[in-house]
């Protein structure tokens, strides 16, 4: 299909239908799944064939598998995974997270009263900054702050992110390989999350399973 008609018919997708990239994440993981399944078979995907691809997360993907790719994922149809590119299948991860309506990852709101939006801009791009504005000090005080605002999470935010940041921490654990360490990791996956890149670099570093509590 001509890469201008995949335009017009996603944006039309978008707007009229109903699907994975439009709902919340509520609705996204109703009928007993916690995570959709075409983020868990593209997470699978890039676990089982892509922890050693150079760039996976930060090289984009075929613009027009990409787009298939999401539509396809949208509508539900079925997708053979093994017929598509790592990369586009990091897209479409990429993109969920961006397309949920409110950021998992919340908490990051001190700023929002600063009159200045070039402060404001700072504070979100530079975690020392950030730190400084909300009285972090040490490092201690910085991972604690950041397990506290993980725990107040509802449930489903925290099972997600749990499932996420494990994911990403097996990407680093390759970069040798991929050149993807946890700071290239958080300075792509930030804007999706809408948090400070570098508090989700000091939170792919310190991140470990006792994160989340026991009962979620």
């Amino acid at each position: 299909m001509p890469y201008f008609l995949m335009q017009i018919q996603e944006k039309e997708m978008w707007e009229t239908t109903p699907g994975l990239f439009t709902r919340s994440l509520e609705e996204n993981t109703e009928g007993g799944s916690r995570v959709p399944l075409c983020i868990q078979r593209c997470w699978e995907a890039i676990e089982k064939r892509g922890l050693t691809c150079k760039g996976i997360y930060r090289l984009s993907g075929s613009i027009t598998q990409s787009r298939e790719l999401k539509l396809d994922f949208h509508l539900g149809r079925p997708v053979r995974l093994e017929e598509k590119s790592l990369n586009s299948c990091a897209s479409v991860v990429k993109y969920f997270f961006t397309s949920i309506p409110k950021p998992l990852f919340g908490g990051f709101e001190d700023h929002k009263n600063i009159e200045s939006p070039a402060l404001r801009h700072s504070i979100m791009l530079n975690a020392n900054d950030y730190c400084i504005h909300v009285g972090l000090n040490t490092q201690d005080e910085k991972i604690e702050k950041l397990k506290q605002l993980f725990r107040s999470l509802p449930r489903e935010n925290i099972f997600i992110l749990n499932k996420l940041f494990m994911h990403l921490k097996q990407v680093a654990a390759h970069s040798e390989l991929n050149y993807m360490q946890e700071k290239n990791i958080a300075v792509v996956f930030a804007p999706c999350l809408q948090m400070p890149f570098g508090l989700l670099e000091l939170t792919l570093i310190n991140y470990d399973p006792t994160w989340p509590p026991s009962q979620v």
